[in-house]
């Protein structure tokens, strides 16, 4: 790590973090390149979630994909022929067998996704379909987005068997007080979750559909990259070892166990979301768990192991909120 090349990032980035309204400051910061250091381990996914970001701003800027989606008179030449046309106005010195390549590469993006979502549909998840993501999930089906086992309350509960009312406890009364799954009765149960959300032209067929815990998802709801969730903490947890604790929005914990998927000890363990719960803990232990400072363990190497589970009594007594807005945009979280 080059120390200066940090230093003098996060002086021109200073000014901007306590007054992000001036237009010289910020264009200082946009001409710098954001060290690796800053980013951690999962820097390539952070950068991919805000690029796709970019992707779909400036083709929706060159085409309004939402008339299509609602109109669906309108066919793909059309789209095309603005494509082309808004690409012709923007880039009219480039030749024009370039432009025609790009204009097609851009539509074809394009049209993909309104086909999607004129296709948009919630049909009723049947107990076929339950059964065939039960039992083609192994042995001992989990959650695919952070591991945990569903116990055989929980099985009899979604495959509507005898012994699997909600009202029937799991076996868990304890809850991480990072990832508090157990404040509701639901969050132990499996659901059905689309991959693709239907909001985003996800289909309710089998290829689309995986089991996972109720915490899980009702946090990844359609929501598809880190950035959907505002940058500020959820809020305060005082813990009676650790100390105060800043807890991580629920969206950058189920985010980046999904796409790291291991435990990520040195002595190379072999957990995966396959076999395993897996958790999270600062990367360093004297910083907050964001995504930049964010380490999966499985429970064996998790370093809050001892500490991590509470009772939930406890946990509502100890944990504060934030005043967090509402509303929030990519644009505050990079």
């Amino acid at each position: 790590m080059d120390t200066h090349i940090l230093g003098s990032w996060l002086q021109i980035a200073q000014p901007v973090i306590g007054s992000p309204w001036g237009q010289v400051d910020l264009r200082e910061l946009a001409s710098k390149e954001t060290p690796a250091s800053v980013l951690g381990p999962v820097g390539w996914l952070l950068k991919a979630d805000a690029n796709t970001t970019w992707a779909n701003w400036y083709v929706d800027g060159l085409v309004d994909r939402a008339a299509y989606i609602y109109d669906e008179k309108r066919k793909f030449a059309q789209l095309y022929k603005t494509v082309k046309g808004a690409l012709a106005a923007e880039h009219g010195s480039t030749p024009k067998d370039e432009l025609t390549k790009l204009a097609t590469a851009i539509s074809v993006i394009a049209w993909e996704e309104i086909r999607l979502r004129r296709e948009i549909y919630r049909g009723r998840i049947s107990l076929r379909q339950k059964k065939e993501l039960w039992y083609g999930s192994g042995a001992y089906p989990r959650c695919y987005l952070c591991g945990y086992r569903f116990s055989s309350i929980a099985k009899n509960k979604f495959l509507q068997l005898s012994g699997g009312s909600v009202t029937h406890s799991p076996g868990i009364n304890l809850v991480d007080f990072v990832r508090p799954r157990g404040k509701h009765a639901t969050d132990l149960f499996p659901q059905v979750d689309h991959v693709r959300p239907v909001a985003n032209g996800g289909a309710t067929s089998v290829e689309n559909l995986r089991l996972a815990c109720g915490w899980c998802n009702r946090h990844k709801s359609s929501h598809t990259q880190i950035y959907d969730a505002p940058s500020a903490y959820t809020g305060l947890y005082r813990h009676g070892v650790l100390g105060v604790i800043n807890i991580p929005r629920p969206l950058w914990i189920i985010r980046i166990v999904k796409m790291r998927g291991r435990c990520e000890h040195r002595s190379g363990c072999t957990a995966t979301l396959d076999n395993s719960e897996l958790f999270v803990a600062p990367r360093r232990v004297t910083g907050s768990i964001n995504p930049t400072n964010c380490a999966i363990y499985c429970n064996e190497h998790d370093p809050w192991r001892d500490y991590r589970f509470v009772g939930l009594a406890l946990y509502k007594r100890s944990f504060a909120k934030y005043p967090i807005p509402r509303t929030f945009s990519l644009a505050s979280s990079l």
